[in-house]
């Protein structure tokens, strides 16, 4: 598992290969005290973890993946990743004037995706 904290907005990543150092390190902030991550049989999933406020960040959101990424799954979890972080993160819905925000996030985030994998 690694984090990564944006220089921009006040949210995070969380990357993984598996949901149990997930569910160990945000389990207290999860919505509930049985609202552990479980992603079944998908190749990945993306997950709102936390809202708690650090000097850091306002919320983070993780990914989750169960096998390497093809190019397709990376973009697909990146898009739900910048939906949640702009909508829920900063209150930024997608609209025309906030397009280039989303595309920002993308880039940093497709960012994170390959540093994480390097490893």
């Amino acid at each position: 598992m690694k984090y990564y904290a944006n220089d921009i907005y006040p949210i995070a990543l969380v990357l993984s290969k598996d949901v149990e150092s997930v569910n160990k390190e945000y389990y207290n902030a999860l919505q509930g005290p049985e609202e552990d991550i479980k992603i079944g049989n998908s190749q990945a999933t993306t997950y709102f973890l936390t809202r708690r406020t650090n000097e850091y960040y306002a919320m983070a959101v993780g990914i989750i993946f169960n096998v390497e990424p093809t190019t397709r799954l990376k973009a697909h979890e990146m898009f739900h990743a910048t939906k949640m972080m702009l909508d829920y993160g900063v209150n930024m819905p997608l609209t025309d004037s906030s397009e280039e925000a989303y595309a920002y996030l993308q880039g940093w985030i497709a960012e994170c995706i390959e540093d994480f994998f390097k490893q």
